[in-house]
């Protein structure tokens, strides 16, 4: 079984990313508990596959990336930020109003303001601060 859950807030300090994962891994083992004993349970997605959604030509109209300094073969041309060693304290010294989780969801990958921890591909910096109520980017 995939995980599935994503957890969003908006304290970075250490504590609460352990919270958050905890919280999601605690899900999803109850969920593998409940598919061993063939318990039906029904869980609503975030994703409308027949929806249409902003995409990354549409980000892009908007926000311009900041490439990765520390990795040239990061993905997305290079933009990027893993959760480790410098570019972990790059993305946590970010202004949050420029900060993007790219996450993977069932299979789909989205660009999705703010800080996300459980199913984060990594992060991406945006030179332009985010507009107001900012949806979700599909990058397909």
């Amino acid at each position: 079984m995939k995980k599935i859950f994503s957890v969003t807030f908006s304290h970075d300090e250490i504590e609460a990313l352990q919270a958050a994962d905890d919280a999601a891994e605690a899900l999803n083992e109850a969920l593998l508990r409940a598919q061993e004993l063939e318990i039906a349970v029904s869980l609503e997605t975030r994703v409308d596959l027949e929806g249409e959604y902003p995409d990354f030509d549409d980000f892009g109209r908007y926000y311009t990336l900041v490439k990765n300094p520390f990795d040239d073969c990061a993905a997305l041309d290079g933009c990027v930020f893993g959760w480790t060693g410098q570019e972990w304290e790059t993305v946590r010294k970010a202004p949050t109003e420029k900060l993007w989780s790219l996450i993977d969801c069932e299979g789909l990958w989205w660009i999705c303001p703010g800080f996300q921890y459980v199913n984060r591909v990594g992060y991406l910096l945006t030179k332009e601060s985010r507009r107001a109520n900012e949806s979700d980017y599909l990058y397909d």
